[in-house]
């Protein structure tokens, strides 16, 4: 997203002179942006617009700030000088492909796991690589576990999705594949006990730097994740991956328990009414309706609809994320 925003004149603000809602709107933009920038000519509006759309979409994809003083927003250019002061973007979010050796290591890691897990996150989904994730998932038959901003890159209904054995499927995974996905405070920084103290770590991230942060990264894969997960998919000519049918079926075993219990809770009508009941309601409309879009934040409304409510669309789900 790239919020455009006009501002007081600077000659007013700099000196603090107390203008009609006046604040230092770059600086405050700067701690919650990728980037924030500041047009100080008019003849430099096409120059910031484009600056801004190529900070924002290129590599790791993040909002970006640009900020129009009033004395800009006064100004004024001929048509024709206009006219060149804007171009077209050139390739403006290039592709990032994964070393060769990278992509083999994950392979060899996943060919030998036992328990095999694939985390999807919020970066998966940004990614806009449905359509590849979905067919290495499917391919390698690894169960695979969305985080609640991933929820409907692959159906919620999906046979694969470890969502209804989440703890099980985190405690006794050996090999790890986090696609989009930060071990933060809602993977539990990838410690145990909520993970074996074994487990190997294969991480897709286009930025490097996510490398490492709380757990060994056993296979870093670095790129953009639709072309990681291709090279991934295309990989698996040459080494196979195919997830144990013992793993699998623990996995749907517990599902099966977890979801007769879910059942039996919707089914109940107390009174007054329970969260599972208002969120039971709001699961039975998505159900009929997939194509509606969720907002969800707020303590136990919150944790209690990221398990009731199911999700079949990608980007259909807004919730706090990693802030609540």
């Amino acid at each position: 997203m790239i919020q455009i925003s006009g501002s007081s004149r600077r000659s007013i603000v700099d000196l603090q002179r107390g203008d009609y809602q006046e604040i230092d709107q770059l600086n405050a933009a700067r701690p919650f942006a990728k980037a924030a920038y500041r047009i100080n000519r008019v003849e430099d509006i096409g120059l910031g617009v484009a600056r801004a759309i190529r900070t924002a979409i290129s590599g790791r994809p993040g909002g970006v700030y640009l900020d129009i003083p009033g004395e800009v927003l006064g100004q004024a250019l001929e048509v024709s000088v206009a006219a060149d002061s804007i171009w077209r973007l050139v390739d403006p979010a290039p592709r990032q492909l994964p070393a060769a050796e990278a992509v083999d290591r994950a392979l060899q890691l996943l060919a030998t796991a036992r328990r095999p897990l694939i985390v999807l996150g919020k970066g998966a989904a940004y990614a806009r690589a449905d359509n590849v994730i979905r067919e290495f998932i499917e391919t390698t038959g690894i169960p695979f576990l969305p985080m609640s901003m991933a929820k409907g890159l692959l159906p919620d209904s999906h046979p694969q999705s470890a969502g209804a054995a989440r703890s099980l499927a985190i405690a006794r995974a050996d090999t790890v594949v986090l696609v989009g996905a930060r071990l933060n405070w809602l993977l539990g920084h990838g410690e145990s006990p909520q993970w074996a103290a074994d487990a190997k770590f294969i991480q897709v991230d286009i930025a490097a730097s996510e490398f490492d942060s709380n757990r060994p990264v056993a296979a870093p894969l670095s790129g953009d994740i639709g072309s990681v997960m291709s090279a991934l998919l295309d990989g698996l000519a040459g080494r196979p991956v195919v997830a144990p049918a013992q793993w699998t079926g623990e996995l749907s075993d517990r599902k099966a328990r977890n979801d007769a219990k879910m059942r039996e809770r919707l089914a109940e009508d107390p009174h007054p009414m329970r969260f599972y009941n208002a969120l039971g309601a709001i699961r039975a409309v998505l159900q009929r309706n997939p194509d509606v879009y969720v907002i969800n934040e707020g303590a136990n409304a919150l944790d209690l609809a990221r398990n009731v409510i199911d999700m079949q669309l990608p980007r259909h789900r807004l919730d706090t994320g990693t802030w609540g």
